[in-house]
């Protein structure tokens, strides 16, 4: 999670609720990080693509909700 705090060291402290590490977007549990696939035979690159695209697939999810809510506020 190094990389995560250095983001939020270099960001403004207002968009530090913004910064997130990949894997949160799919709603898996702890560990966020996306792991090395290297020492897992081709099961362990099956099982990072898996993570990668359901991240992707919540992360795509989710941007497109905001764009909605973007087009079309509540008043």
């Amino acid at each position: 999670e190094s990389n995560l705090g250095n983001l939020r060291r270099e960001a403004p402290r207002q968009h530090h609720s913004q910064i997130a590490l990949f894997l949160e977007y799919a709603g898996m549990p702890r560990p966020w990080e996306v792991p090395d696939p290297y020492g897992g035979g081709m099961s362990g690159f099956q099982r990072v693509l898996a993570l990668i695209e359901r991240a992707c697939e919540c992360l795509l999810d989710r941007l497109c909700e905001y764009h909605q809510q973007e087009q079309n506020p509540v008043s």
